[in-house]
C-alpha cells in the first residue's frame, strides 16, 4: 500500500506517472542552469502552504508543460472540432429551414418538395405541412437553439433579484495610489458579463430572431490555434486547483470529491501567481480592480468545466483521490 506522500498527491492531482521525475530532476541547481529564480519560487509556495511540491511541480512545468507538442492538443481535440462542426451545421440548416417556412414576404407555404435521387415527391396537404413545422420548431427548441444569452443590463436586473449574486454587483477600485488610496465602490463589470454569459433567456422564433441567428452562425469563427493555447492553459488551472485543495479534502470525510471542495480566491491567487512566474499569462493584477486575477481564473476553471470531452477524466482522476483518501495511509 503506498503512503501518500508529496509525488503521489501531485501525481494523482494531475494525471501523471510517478516516474516523470528522476534524481537528476530532483535537485535545484537542476533548475538554477535554467535560469529559474527557484528561491522566488520557493517562497511563492510556502507563502500558499504548498513548499513540499516546490520541485515537483518546477519539474512538471519545465519538462512536461512546456516540452509537450501541441499536436498531442490538436489530435485531441480534432474529434471535438468535427462534432461541434456537424453541430453547427445543423443549427445553420435548420435556422435556415424555419426562417424560409415561416417567412411571410413571398406568402404563404403551400407545398413542399422532397428531392431523391432522380426522384421527387411533392406534398401540399396543409395539415401535413403544418405538422413539419411544428417539428421543426420542437427539433430548434430541444437543441436549446432558441436561448441567447443575457445581456449586461438584463444580468445586472436578474443578479439583483438574488442575495448571494447581488454580492458580485459591485467591488472596490483604488483611484488612487498605494500611499494615498481612493477607495470607490464601482459595477463589477467582469463578474456581471461573465454572469450574462453563463445565463440564458428562451426568446420567441420567429424571422427576425431567425435571420440575425444565421448572420452569427455564419461568421467566421475563432482561431483554432488560440482555442487549445486556451484549453492548455484552461487544464493546467484545473490541475494546479487540485493540489491547492487535496490536503483539505482528504482531512475532511465529509466531502465526496475532490472537485467539491470549495476553490476560495486565495487558491485562484495562487494559480494566477503561478502562470505569472511561468510567463504563461501576463499579470492581470496590474489593474484597478483588485479581484480581476481571481475572476480570470474562475472564468478558465469554468471554460474547462463546460469542457465535455474531459468530464470522463475528471470523473477517473475524483474517483482516485477519493480512494486515495479511503486508504487513510498517511
Amino acid at each position: 500500500m503506498n503512503k501518500i506522500n508529496s509525488l503521489l498527491k501531485f501525481t494523482e492531482c494531475f494525471g501523471l506517472d510517478p516516474k516523470f521525475i528522476n534524481a537528476e530532476k530532483s535537485a535545484e541547481s537542476y533548475y538554477i542552469e535554467k535560469g529559474i529564480d527557484v528561491e522566488a519560487f520557493k517562497t511563492l509556495m510556502i507563502k500558499n502552504d504548498l513548499g513540499e511540491y516546490t520541485i515537483i511541480l518546477l519539474c512538471y512545468i519545465t519538462e512536461v508543460y512546456f516540452s509537450a507538442k501541441v499536436k498531442e492538443y490538436v489530435q485531441k481535440h480534432t474529434v471535438k472540432t468535427k462534432e461541434a462542426e456537424k453541430k453547427r451545421n445543423h443549427e445553420i440548416e435548420l435556422t435556415q429551414s424555419l426562417q424560409f417556412l415561416l417567412s411571410k414576404n413571398d406568402g404563404e407555404c403551400t407545398s413542399l418538395t422532397f428531392h431523391k435521387s432522380r426522384k421527387s415527391h411533392t406534398m401540399s396537404n396543409q395539415l401535413i405541412l403544418k405538422s413539419i413545422v411544428d417539428n421543426l420548431i420542437l427539433e430548434f427548441k430541444s437543441n436549446d437553439y432558441d436561448k441567447v444569452e443575457l445581456t449586461y443590463d438584463e444580468a445586472k436586473v436578474m443578479m439583483a433579484t438574488n442575495d448571494e449574486w447581488a454580492k458580485g454587483l459591485f467591488c472596490e477600485v483604488n483611484l488612487g495610489s498605494v500611499n494615498e488610496p481612493n477607495i470607490v465602490e464601482v459595477e463589477f463589470t467582469e463578474a456581471i458579463e461573465d454572469f450574462a454569459s453563463s445565463t440564458t433567456k428562451e426568446v420567441e422564433i420567429d424571422v427576425d430572431f431567425l435571420s440575425k441567428k444565421l448572420e452569427i452562425l455564419t461568421k467566421n469563427s475563432t482561431k483554432k490555434g488560440a482555442k487549445i493555447t486556451n484549453y492548455r492553459i484552461a487544464s493546467l488551472c484545473n490541475d494546479l486547483s487540485f493540489l491547492k485543495r487535496i490536503d483539505r479534502y482528504l482531512l475532511n470525510d465529509e466531502i465526496e470529491y475532490l472537485e467539491n471542495v470549495k476553490l476560495i480566491n486565495n487558491d485562484c491567487r495562487f494559480i494566477h501567481d503561478c502562470l505569472v512566474f511561468f510567463k504563461i499569462i501576463e499579470d492581470k493584477s496590474k489593474t484597478l480592480t483588485k479581484s480581476l486575477p481571481e475572476n480570470y481564473i474562475r472564468a478558465l476553471l469554468k471554460q474547462k468545466k463546460q469542457d465535455e470531452f474531459d468530464d470522463d477524466i475528471n470523473r477517473a482522476k475524483n474517483k482516485r483521490i477519493n480512494d486515495l483518501r479511503n486508504s487513510k495511509v498517511f
